[in-house]
Order: structure tokens, then sequence, then C-alpha cells
């Protein structure tokens, strides 16, 4: 498992969705009916659409914000209201390999109540950052539960070149997630989260495989450690928030 691996030649990966994507007029508004396949088609567009043109010349002019970590009343319940979105994230998320993986029912209501978890989790950053950047924030991770979806769903089906393609878009959008976070808050280093993002993404995806293998210990092990990523990502983004608003936690 390459747990570090990170995917910075975005350039090649945006091509490879652009390449993909200029096939297909499908309507946004659909991501959740149609296909698998179609529906990572989809997501792929609002990725290019949204967000294209941020350089990496940019990304690397964004530098650490100095300042100590603020720990008060506000801010542990900020850190604590982010851990349990993230939480929520990895467990419905684990939830849906249930359903994909062994053929249980549910399969539509936890996507449904993954949906409304990524526009809480834009919600969350809208007092900071704005209605605009929160929805796109929204946007950008109700397009990474699509991807999740057909990449369970690639799993299962054994077809391994594709599902290599969906994990390379699945990747570009955590990348874009990362840029619009980064872009709004100097001291969340790009680096750093999106290794995060990236670690996230990668368990995740073994949670799936092993599930699929029956490997039912090492299934468990893996989602340990996906849920572990996905504090991190939470720990990240609200130490930076405090650091940068620290006259919202006193």
């Amino acid at each position: 498992m390459e747990a570090e691996k990170t995917y910075s030649n975005y350039s090649v990966v945006q091509a490879e969705i652009q390449a993909v994507t200029s096939k297909t007029k499908w309507s946004v508004k659909r991501i959740t009916k149609t296909g698998p396949v179609l529906d990572l088609m989809i997501a792929a567009v609002v990725i290019i659409v949204s967000y294209n043109g941020f350089s990496a010349s940019q990304n690397s002019k964004i530098s650490k914000q100095n300042g100590p970590a603020v720990i008060t009343a506000s801010a542990m319940n900020l850190k604590a209201d982010w851990r349990k979105l993230w939480a929520d994230q990895a467990f419905l998320t684990r939830n849906l390999i249930f359903c994909i993986v062994d053929g249980l029912p549910g399969t539509d209501h936890t996507i449904n109540r993954l949906l409304q978890n990524q526009v809480a989790i834009g919600n969350a950053i809208k007092p900071f950052y704005g209605e605009e950047t929160g929805n796109k924030l929204a946007e950008l991770l109700k397009v990474h539960i699509s991807l999740a979806k057909g990449i369970i769903q690639e799993t299962t089906s054994g077809n391994t070149a594709a599902l290599e393609k969906l994990k390379r878009i699945w990747h570009a959008n955590a990348e874009q997630v990362s840029i619009l976070l980064c872009r709004n808050n100097p001291g969340l280093l790009p680096a750093t989260f999106k290794t995060a993002m990236n670690n996230y993404l990668l368990f995740t995806a073994e949670e799936a495989i092993r599930r699929q293998q029956q490997a039912y210990d090492a299934d468990i092990l893996v989602y340990d450690r996906a849920t572990m990523e996905a504090f991190k990502i939470a720990d990240l983004v609200t130490g930076s928030i405090t650091r940068q608003f620290p006259e919202k936690f006193k």
C-alpha cells in the first residue's frame, strides 16, 4: 500500500479528465442517477469547470501562518465538530462499501446521507470563508462521493483499468479540495494537507479491496487508518482556522 503517494502532476491528470469528458454532454444534475462510469465522467467536468487555472506557482506562494495554536472552549468545540463531520465521512463510506461489496440493501440511502454530510462540511467553513467558498467545497465533496461509489463498484467488477482511471480522477478531485482550502488559508500547508487527503483516499480504496477479498481483519485495520487520516484532515483545517482567526476564538 503506497500510503505516502501523492498526485502532484495534476496537469497530466487534468488532461486525461478533459479527454474523457469531452465526449459527454450529460447533465451534472444527474450525477447520482447514472451508471458508475458516467457518474465519474460527469464528476470530472465539475472539477475542471469549477477550478481550472490555479497554478503551481500560486500554490507555492502560500506560506505558513505564524502564531500559536488557539486552545479555548470555542476552538475545542470547532475541533470536535469537524472531527464529527469527518468521522461520519469515514463511517458512512464504510457503510457504502458494505452495501456495494456485500450486496446489502441501503446503497441509495447511504449515498443520500453522505451527500448531506458534504453540504454540512461546506456549511462549516462559511462563517470563515463565505457562502460561495462553502458551496464550492460542498460541490467538490459531492463529486468525491460519486467517485467513491464508482470506485467501490469497479472494485467488485474486477475491471482494473477502469478502476485505476477512476482513482486518478478521485485524487485529482482531492487536489482541487486542497487548492480551495489552502488558497483561503495561508496556514494550511498544501503538501501536508494533500498528503492527508491522498492517504485517506488510499486507505478507503484499500477497504473496498480487503472487503472484496473477505480479508476482514485487514479490512478493519485499514478502516482504522482511514479514520485516523480523516481526523488529521479535520484537525489540519480547524487548527489553521483558529490561528487565522484568533479573534473568533477568545
